[in-house]
């Protein structure tokens, strides 16, 4: 009886750790498609708001102007109302008379109250990142925040100028501080150089460390993907 009785809890035994290999195994196949899935997924729905956003605009904008156009096309269409109209547009600035239009433009906004500093902001903001397309957050910065011995990682955009440098009596560098899980916002920080550390690591993997609330802490960020989809394919 008591060998019989043994027998069974070793079988017992054994089915349950059958059962947890499985498991484990079904763990790391959701995990690890998790991991492929969702900066795919997430890329594919920003992209889809962004055609939905421009879309739907276009056709309403032009309605308004020109009641005599329809307010809604088959879907797309708006896309390429837009990217014809700019590139039209691109055109025409490039010959003296376009020119000389998108200066009265500029003329025009800038003399309207409350939208010109909406219209001045937005051109001084493009201007800025087209300028600096191949510096723009290109340095990763490690600075005390948001207390004295706790660190943030932030990006150095560019050494002040101007009157806020020369109030302070020191060279003071502008350092965008990510927030977590989306990197797209944060805060704008001003410092001088001794209280910014810089960090050899590249732009992508601080993004990547600070989107994912650090679990992944290096820039082996690319090589755990990679392997997690090799892991992935071999199953």
């Amino acid at each position: 009886m008591k060998t019989e009785l043994f027998t069974k809890f070793d079988i017992n035994e054994k089915k349950q750790n059958v059962f947890v290999k499985y498991f484990k195994k079904v763990k790391n196949l959701i995990i690890t498609g998790t991991i492929i899935i969702i900066p795919s997924v997430t890329t594919i729905y920003l992209l889809m708001k962004l055609f939905s956003v421009v879309d739907s605009f276009v056709p309403e904008f032009l309605h308004s102007i020109f009641p005599i156009l329809p307010r809604k096309y088959f879907p797309g269409m708006g896309i390429v109302i837009f990217l014809f109209i700019a590139g039209f547009i691109g055109l025409i600035a490039k010959n003296y008379f376009g020119k000389k239009m998108i200066n009265l433009t500029d003329k025009i906004f800038t003399k309207i109250p409350f939208l010109n500093k909406v219209y001045i902001s937005l051109q001084q903001i493009l201007d800025t990142i087209i300028a600096n397309k191949k510096n723009f957050f290109e340095k990763v910065v490690l600075i005390q925040y948001p207390k004295q011995g706790s660190y943030s990682i932030g990006f150095l955009t560019s050494k002040l100028e101007g009157e806020i440098p020369v109030k302070a009596n020191k060279n003071l560098y502008g350092v965008f501080l990510p927030t977590t899980p989306n990197p797209t916002s944060g805060f704008f920080l001003i410092l001088p150089r001794s209280e910014i550390i810089e960090l050899d690591m590249s732009v992508e993997a601080a993004v990547k460390i600070v989107m994912s609330g650090g679990i992944i802490n290096s820039e082996n960020a690319k090589q755990l993907i990679e392997n997690k989809k090799k892991e992935f394919a071999g199953i």
